[in-house]
């Protein structure tokens, strides 16, 4: 069967007026047009936005209280495990939330499940053996439709769920959910990936814990320590990888590439 592309027609003055205002080229006007864009001022929004416009990360539905989880875990050393997902949009947002978790000054680790064995998502097996390493989960790109999963494991272990998946009727009964597209969420932008939910996850809790920028301080009182404005020092000890059955990985076990968790 032939396919053939089939481009909008948006009114060629429009397309005028954006290259000349703008001074761009006529196709990227078109593609602006393309997109619903109907003057300059919505079209330099769009091309040039700074992190200055971007939406408050606290209109973000479960975000206060998944902040104040966070810096309780931060502030009295609680084992945190990041859930990732294999995919470059979950491991994305496990490293993203890895690194700033740490430059806060957590030790946190990660899980990353098997796609073979393990599949998408969250699993039983794995929350059963995580139940006994953490006292917080924050789920990336995953968990939004693992209501049965987090009810079971609630009780045991506290859970921030991130995602960007659509969601079911039963929102998980985690501490915190955050997803853009839940109902009630004011946030105003929906369609970010899972990496961009937990962007915005990161963003508010750096806003809460280091008001001054990454240049200041992380809550000096509540965290007694500064905030790195870098990467960690590389002289600490980075948590060791995680494999089936808990145990941590050794030299004995081989070179070590890409962890698939810790």
């Amino acid at each position: 069967m032939e396919k053939r592309w089939q481009f909008g027609r948006p009114d060629s003055g429009l397309i005028q007026a954006l290259t000349e205002q703008l001074h761009i080229s006529p196709v990227l006007a078109q593609v602006l047009a393309n997109r619903g864009i109907a003057d300059a001022g919505e079209a330099s929004h769009f091309l040039h936005d700074t992190l200055a416009d971007m939406a408050d990360p606290f209109l973000m539905k479960g975000m206060d209280a998944a902040v104040q989880r966070l810096e309780q875990a931060i502030t009295e050393n609680q084992r945190i495990v990041i859930y990732g997902d294999y995919d470059v949009d979950g491991i994305t947002s496990t490293s993203l939330v890895y690194s700033v978790l740490r430059d806060l000054g957590a030790s946190p680790q990660f899980y990353i499940p098997e796609r073979e064995s393990e599949g998408y998502g969250l699993n039983e097996g794995a929350l059963a053996q995580l139940s006994l390493q953490a006292d917080l989960l924050i789920t990336v790109d995953c968990g939004i439709s693992s209501y049965d999963l987090v009810r079971q494991f609630s009780p045991v272990l506290d859970m921030i769920i991130t995602d960007h998946h659509e969601p079911p009727d039963l929102i998980p009964p985690a501490l915190a959910v955050l997803n853009p597209k839940q109902a009630g969420c004011p946030y105003p932008f929906k369609e970010l990936a899972g990496a961009g939910v937990a962007y915005v996850l990161c963003r508010a809790l750096w806003q809460h814990l280091c008001p001054g920028g990454p240049a200041g301080l992380c809550r000096p009182g509540r965290l007694g320590d500064h905030c790195r404005s870098g990467p960690a020092d590389r002289r600490e000890p980075h948590p060791r990888p995680l494999w089936p059955g808990g145990h941590e990985r050794g030299e004995a076990d081989g070179p070590q590439g890409p962890p698939r968790r810790v």
